[in-house]
């Protein structure tokens, strides 16, 4: 009973390693390091993506969205000194089996977040 016992609470303490391992986000070091090179224009405000690894093993679409600028440049300059004032590792979840990070900064109307749809830069 008690090899048992502790069989079982080994398989869900690894299961749960495992479960935690899959879901890693982009650290913070990597995501300024790498910057946002896109930006589109749209209902009245920017939106900046990047896609990379991000030194993880997947592949990642970065959005900040709701940069204020008044033009492309100016919102990739924005949008990487919103990147450079990250403190804080993002908060990882579950979305419909992709893993959704997000950053926070002090800004409310700004969104940072990075997915594992590699493709949603190609979109914008």
């Amino acid at each position: 009973m008690i090899k048992s016992t502790l069989l079982t609470s080994i398989l869900i303490l690894t299961s749960s390693a495992v479960l935690a391992k899959e879901m890693v986000c982009p650290s913070l070091e990597s995501i300024k390091a790498e910057g946002i090179s896109k930006v589109k224009y749209s209902w009245g405000n920017y939106t900046g993506c990047q896609t990379s690894q991000y030194n993880t093993g997947k592949t990642w679409s970065l959005f900040i969205e709701n940069i204020d600028a008044e033009s492309a440049e100016e919102a990739k300059l924005v949008g990487n000194q919103i990147l450079n004032r990250l403190t804080e590792p993002a908060i990882a979840y579950d979305d419909d089996g992709e893993i959704l990070c997000k950053y926070t900064h002090g800004l409310d109307y700004v969104q940072v977040f990075a997915i594992t749809k590699e493709k949603l830069c190609n979109q914008l």
